[in-house]
C-alpha cells in the first residue's frame, strides 16, 4: 500500500485543507472588517460666492456627522455659463450631480423635458413642506401640477449705491419711496464722470447683468404685461414692437454716455463685483445676493439701495421690480436608488427651520420659505430690501431664466451687439420675433396661457 493512499497520508491531507479553509476564511474576515464600507457620494453643485459656500459647508460637516456612510462633495462654479456648459455635459455623460442648484424657469422646464430632473411632488406635499414652502413660491419649478425644485430665497433687483460716493460727487440719493426720472439719472451720471467716478459697475462678460437694464427699460415702458404676453405668443403682441425697440435705444444711450467702467463688455461678474466692493463704482445692478459676500469682506461698507428710474412717457408702475426666487435645488432623476434615497434625506435636511435660518443669516438673502428669521439678524439694507420688494407691483423673472434656452440666447447675445453697436435696437426686436415664431411653431411656446 503506498502512503499515497494510507490512512495516515488522507489525514494530513485533510488537516492541511482544513488549515488552508481556516486561513483563507480569517483574510476574507480581516478584509471585509478593516476595509470600510464605500460611501456614498451626493454631489452638490451651485454657483455658490462666498456667503453661501460657507452655509453649504456647514451643512455638508453636519450632515456627514449624522450619516457617516455619506460624503457630500460640494462643487462650485466660477460663473451661471461654466455651471449650464458643465452640467449639460454631466447630463450627456450620464453623470448628473445628485442635488443641484437651478433657477427654475424655461432652462429647468427643458431639463424637465429631457427627463433628467426628478418629480419632487410627493416631497413637497409632505406635512412639512406643505407648512413651510408657500404654494406661490413652486410655479417657477412647476408645470403640470407637478413640482421639480424647492425654492430657497427671493432676489429683487435694486441699484446698490455706495452713500459715500454720492456724498463726494455731490448726487442726491432719492429715498426708496421715490425713483428718480430718466433725466435726473443721466444728471447723475454726468457728475459721477466729472467727479472721477465710475457711474456703474457691470459684468458685461456674461451678458445678463446687461439685460437687467433692458429688461426695466420693457417695463417701465410698456408696462408688466409686456414680455408675459409676447413671450407666450397672446394675439397682438410682437418683440418688434415699438416699447422693445425704443428699450433698446434707451439702453445704447446710457452705454455712449460712458454709464459703464472702461471694458465692460469683457468684464466679468467678479471684476465688477471687485469695483464696486472696492469703492471704485458708484452703483450696481444687482439683487441682494450680493450683500453676504459684501459684508463678508467689506462689514464697514456705506451701501443703500435705489430704484431703477422712470422713462419719459412710460406706463409702467414704478413700484415694479426684478425678481423672483433665485435658488431651488433639484435632484436628478438619472441616479441610482440608494443614492437618490440619500439625495431626498439631505434635501430634507438642509431645508429643517433652523438650517433654513441659518441660510438667511449667511447668505442676507430674503427667504422664499415660511421660516422666521429673526429681524436682528437681517441688516438694515436688507429690511430695506424686503420692505420695498413687499411694496412691488410685480416680480419680473429674467427674461433668460423664464424664457426658453434658444431664445435667451437671442435675447442675451442680440442686447451685447447693441452695446457695442454691432446690432441695432431694431435688429435685436426682429431676432427675438424670429426666435419667438420659430419656438412657437415646434410648440415649445407659449410656457402658459396668458
Amino acid at each position: 500500500m503506498s502512503q499515497r493512499g494510507s490512512p495516515k497520508f488522507r489525514l494530513a491531507v485533510a488537516l492541511v485543507l482544513v488549515a488552508v479553509v481556516v486561513v483563507a476564511v480569517g483574510a476574507v474576515f480581516l478584509l471585509t472588517t478593516q476595509r470600510p464600507a464605500e460611501k456614498i457620494k451626493i454631489e452638490w453643485w451651485d454657483q455658490w460666492g462666498e456667503a453661501r459656500l460657507k452655509w453649504a459647508e456647514e451643512m455638508e460637516a453636519a450632515f456627514e456627522r449624522a450619516n457617516p456612510n455619506v460624503d457630500i462633495v460640494i462643487v462650485e462654479f466660477a460663473s451661471d455659463e461654466d455651471f449650464k456648459t458643465k452640467f449639460e455635459a454631466a447630463i450627456a455623460a450620464g453623470q448628473p450631480p445628485a442635488v443641484f442648484r437651478t433657477l427654475g424657469g424655461g432652462i429647468l422646464k427643458s431639463y424637465v423635458d429631457g427627463g433628467h430632473v426628478e418629480d419632487l411632488t410627493s416631497m413637497l406635499n409632505e406635512e412639512w413642506a406643505v407648512r413651510q414652502i408657500p404654494r406661490t413660491m413652486l410655479r417657477q419649478s412647476t408645470w403640470n401640477n407637478r413640482h421639480y425644485a424647492i425654492p430657497f430665497d427671493l432676489w429683487a433687483g435694486h441699484f446698490y449705491i455706495n452713500r459715500e460716493l454720492f456724498e463726494k460727487a455731490g448726487v442726491e440719493i432719492p429715498p426708496i419711496t421715490r425713483t428718480w426720472t430718466w433725466d435726473e439719472f443721466k444728471t447723475a451720471i454726468r457728475k459721477f464722470k466729472e467727479a472721477g467716478i465710475i457711474p456703474i459697475a457691470v459684468g458685461g462678460k456674461d451678458k445678463w447683468e446687461l439685460s437687467f437694464y433692458y429688461m426695466y427699460l420693457v417695463d417701465r415702458l410698456a408696462g408688466s404685461d409686456a414680455f408675459r404676453k409676447t413671450i407666450n405668443r397672446a394675439p397682438g403682441f410682437s418683440f418688434t414692437d415699438e416699447h422693445w425697440v425704443k428699450a433698446g435705444y434707451l439702453f445704447k444711450e446710457i452705454v455712449d454716455m460712458g454709464a459703464f467702467q472702461e471694458g465692460f463688455i469683457g468684464a466679468s461678474y467678479d471684476e465688477a463685483q471687485n469695483l464696486f466692493f472696492t469703492g471704485k463704482a458708484a452703483m450696481w445692478l444687482q439683487g441682494p445676493w450680493i450683500l453676504g459676500d459684501l459684508y463678508a469682506s467689506f462689514p464697514e461698507f456705506p451701501v443703500d439701495i435705489i430704484n431703477f428710474p422712470t422713462v419719459p412717457g412710460g406706463k409702467g408702475d414704478p413700484t415694479m421690480l426684478l425678481g423672483a426666487v433665485q435658488h431651488h435645488y433639484a435632484i436628478a432623476k438619472n441616479i441610482p436608488d440608494n443614492v437618490k434615497r440619500v439625495a431626498y434625506d439631505f434635501v430634507r435636511f438642509i431645508c429643517r427651520e433652523e438650517n433654513i435660518i441659518r441660510y438667511a443669516e449667511l447668505s442676507a438673502s430674503p427667504l422664499a420659505q415660511n421660516v422666521k428669521v429673526p429681524t436682528e439678524r437681517y441688516s438694515p439694507v436688507l429690511v430695506k430690501v424686503i420692505e420695498s420688494t413687499s411694496r412691488a407691483s410685480w416680480l419680473q423673472m429674467a427674461y433668460d431664466e423664464y424664457s426658453p434656452p434658444k431664445f435667451a440666447q437671442v435675447h442675451l447675445d442680440s442686447l451685447a451687439g447693441v452695446a457695442v453697436g454691432s446690432v441695432t435696437p431694431e435688429q435685436m426686436a426682429e431676432a427675438q420675433e424670429r426666435v419667438a415664431r420659430e419656438l412657437a411653431a415646434q410648440g415649445i411656446l407659449p410656457l402658459e396661457q396668458v
